[in-house]
């Protein structure tokens, strides 16, 4: 009997150690799955904060980009969850730019990329237009470009278009025009055409080197490049998110800059003076600038557009909605420079609401002085333009213009799409985004 009893007792140790044994097993195996499941857990959780917070800084500066505001090459954002560094390299040849948000948080590392493109700008698709004013060039002066007109085109001794030009409409004429392309107008007088003529009136017999054709079907004219509702837009912007500069702050109804000075996004309640005094006055844009009366640029200060704005353009806009007949106008004194960001697609334009010559006064709605000359667009869709003389400009729109002794109109190929720091359409869009 004593040793069937010790048998037993040790069957019941060696159950005993059995099940701790597998007891703890179990136990190590349950906290091990446990633990991974916590580690997984914990790990997507750091993915998803990572992803958060790269997604984050790069909306960031997706959103300046796209709405022409300025942004740094390479901005680092700290929050709770983690770090994340953005750059924006701005690729010149493809013209778009490449922005990468790198987040960690914990050791989780996630990776955000953007690629953004130009979408459709203003286009000025000639050297210059013109409305129902029509245009002259007087003596020398000359249009390396193509040009159109609503009414009379007009020239005098040895004036040139280095390009088509194109007279519009019934009443259409070109006149004592040399061209180096073709020539469309209803009437042809006293021109010569290298290229091909359509017309279908003679006056003065003209000198064509290439086809004539005639009669033949007259071109309908062309709207300006921006309409009315558009320079509201741009207006609006300025009102939206810049600041204003109250008539209280004017000396006499004027606001004078004349010293260097940095300058943006901004509505001026009074005539503008920007002068030069000293050996230089640089005046540096940073976004479009609307004032409510004249703008007067005198004595040969130096307008940029900052490195800063990109392929992006600036408009100086002269708008007095209560008086567009004797204000609204723009004044540019002798050997004024206009310069623009650096950026090939980068300019100034000056617009005045001006219409004077519309209701059928003399007045300018824009006048500019001799020798200045620069990356300038200078746009009156309701009034005239009077370039003086040896001015060298990108493109001019009017609703008439006189172009004096060996100015020149030179038009620059990046004007098919101009990009402006406000206004509809031009925006930088999103091509691509996704994960590395």
């Amino acid at each position: 009997m004593k040793l069937i009893k010790q048998n037993r007792g040790a069957a019941m140790i060696f159950f005993i150690l059995f099940f701790v044994v597998v007891a703890s097993a179990m136990t190590f195996l349950l906290s091990r799955t446990t633990g991974s499941d916590a580690y997984i857990l914990s790990s997507l959780s750091s993915s998803k904060q990572a992803y958060i917070t790269a997604e984050s800084a790069l909306e960031d500066v997706v959103m300046r980009i796209v709405n022409g505001e300025t942004f740094s090459a390479t901005n680092t954002l700290s929050t709770l969850l983690g770090v994340s560094t953005t750059t924006a390299i701005y690729d010149n040849a493809a013209d778009l730019y490449r922005v990468k948000s790198i987040a960690k948080v914990g050791r989780s590392v996630r990776v955000s990329l953007v690629e953004l493109s130009p979408g459709a700008g203003t286009a000025f698709n000639y050297g210059l237009q013109t409305g129902n004013g029509g245009f002259e060039l007087v003596n020398s002066a000359s249009i390396v470009g193509n040009a159109f007109s609503n009414g009379p085109i007009n020239g005098q001794g040895s004036s040139m278009i280095y390009g088509d030009v194109i007279s519009s409409g019934p009443s259409g004429i070109i006149s004592e025009i040399t061209a180096t392309g073709s020539a469309w107008s209803n009437t042809l007088d006293d021109s010569v055409i290298e290229g091909d003529a359509y017309y279908n009136v003679v006056g003065v017999p003209s000198t064509v080197n290439g086809t004539r054709h005639t009669p033949f079907t007259v071109i309908d004219p062309e709207p300006l490049p921006i309409p009315d509702s558009e320079v509201e837009v741009y207006k609006t912007k300025i009102l939206d998110t810049g600041t204003v500069i109250p008539s209280s702050a004017c000396t006499a109804g004027t606001y004078t800059i004349n010293s260097d000075t940095t300058i943006g996004n901004v509505k001026i309640e009074c005539n503008l003076e920007i002068k030069k005094t000293g050996p230089s006055t640089v005046v540096t844009l940073t976004g479009s600038v609307w004032v409510t009366g004249n703008i007067t640029m005198s004595s040969g200060p130096t307008i940029r557009v900052s490195p800063s704005v990109g392929r992006y353009s600036v408009q100086m806009i002269a708008d007095n909605p209560a008086n567009r007949l004797t204000s609204s106008k723009i004044f540019i004194g002798n050997s004024t420079q206009f310069i623009g960001s650096g950026h090939a697609s980068s300019f100034i334009m000056l617009i005045s609401q001006n219409n004077a010559a519309e209701n059928g006064a003399s007045d300018e709605a824009i006048d500019i002085g001799q020798s200045s000359n620069g990356d300038l667009i200078l746009y009156a869709g309701h009034g005239k333009v009077d370039i003086n003389n040896q001015i060298h400009l990108k493109s001019v729109t009017g609703y008439s213009i006189e172009i004096g002794n060996s100015s020149s109109i030179t038009y620059d190929t990046g004007l098919t799409n101009v990009l402006f720091t406000g206004g509809p359409g031009g925006a930088y869009i999103i091509s691509d985004w996704y994960q590395e």
